[in-house]
């Protein structure tokens, strides 16, 4: 069997790790925050503000109904706001 070059070899050990550690912190973070029985009263918006209006009131009843399927999957990080209250 041929011997791999160091580089390729390092880089198979930083995907396994890489793999490992995303499942883990998969596992740990449903298990710790999505499956937690406070998360929802942290996600109630105050009752005169922009998610308890007409337009998002649904959608913000729907999210704290069942956070875990609501939430999105493949959330943006921004570098601002963009919310509607100015945020």
């Amino acid at each position: 069997m041929a011997e791999l070059p160091l580089s390729t070899l390092v880089s198979q050990v930083v995907i396994a790790f890489t793999i490992e550690l995303d499942n883990e912190f998969e596992h740990r973070f449903q298990e710790r925050i999505l499956d937690h029985s406070e998360l929802p009263a942290g996600l109630t918006p105050y009752p005169n503000g922009w998610r308890a209006s007409k337009p998002y009131a649904d959608r913000t009843q729907a999210l704290l109904a069942d956070p875990r399927w609501q939430l999105p999957h493949c959330p943006m990080v921004l570098h601002r706001g963009g919310w509607p209250d100015g945020s």
